[in-house]
């Protein structure tokens, strides 16, 4: 496997189980280039809450811990952390190192509900030119099939996930599409691009388990699910702007069930 392509798959690794560690995450910036240092995978966690100091770095033999590493060439993981009123005078002082972070660098997004707070982050996300929604998301809700007929037919609450459809919108038959989750009221997420994570979510375990749900799509759309692949697609990446610059996507194949 190529560096820079190694380098996104362990980020990605950290960066999920980091957001899934940390209650009081604002963001995670993975810094997956290859051209500051070759050797080292970097992170940047916005944290919500006060740290000494600020900001603060460690760094990670990740041979130590004994698991496999996609390159031979990687060796450390430098871990950034930092509030939002530090950033902000990072990025007003045009720090050097935080430019040279952003040249290569992927935001994931979290922000949670907290007032005032995407506000106070507004800046942040300007400068990483982060989008909190991918253009073309269709909105939805999965339902399992031990739910029968009990399925309104415009439900009321929050959507529960999204699909930007990758194929020719002519096709309505069959289509297939990257798959996104809520990750709060504001922001969207692409699904983990790993099969250990894949686990948690119903609509794949129910699908493993050979009992597919339907995704009721807004628009009155609904589809049975085939299948699920991991993709490597860089054609994606201009659809969908700076949403995954690691080109790596979960694609869902649909299928339309007759109403």
């Amino acid at each position: 496997m190529e560096l820079a392509r190694a380098k996104r798959q362990v980020a990605r690794f950290y960066a999920e189980s980091y957001r899934q560690q940390f209650a009081d995450i604002i963001c995670l910036a993975l810094h997956h280039g290859a051209s500051i240092e070759d050797n080292v995978v970097r992170l940047l966690l916005v944290l919500n809450s006060p740290i000494t100091p600020d900001p603060s770095e460690i760094e990670f033999d990740l041979r130590a811990g004994g698991g496999s590493i996609p390159h031979p060439g990687l060796q450390r993981l430098r871990l950034t952390q930092i509030t939002p009123r530090a950033l902000d005078e990072l990025i007003s002082k045009r720090d050097r190192g935080l430019e040279e972070l952003k040249r290569e660098t992927e935001a994931i997004v979290v922000v949670p509900d907290v007032p005032g707070l995407r506000e106070r982050m507004q800046r942040f996300l300007e400068y990483f030119s982060i989008l909190l929604k991918p253009p073309g998301l269709v909105e939805g809700w999965y339902f399992s099939q031990s739910q029968g007929q009990d399925i309104p037919e415009i439900p009321t609450y929050n959507t529960t996930i999204g699909i930007v459809f990758t194929d020719d919108p002519s096709s309505i038959g069959e289509r297939q599409g990257v798959l996104f989750y809520p990750e709060s009221r504001i922001v969207w997420r692409s699904i983990p691009p790993f099969p250990a994570l894949l686990s948690r979510y119903v609509w794949h375990q129910e699908w493993t388990a050979g009992k597919p749900g339907m995704f009721s799509m807004q628009g009155g759309l609904r589809y049975r699910s085939k299948g699920f692949e991991l993709v490597y697609r860089p054609d994606i990446d201009t659809r969908l702007g700076r949403f995954s610059p690691s080109s790596e996507y979960l694609v869902g194949h649909f299928v339309l069930i007759p109403r």
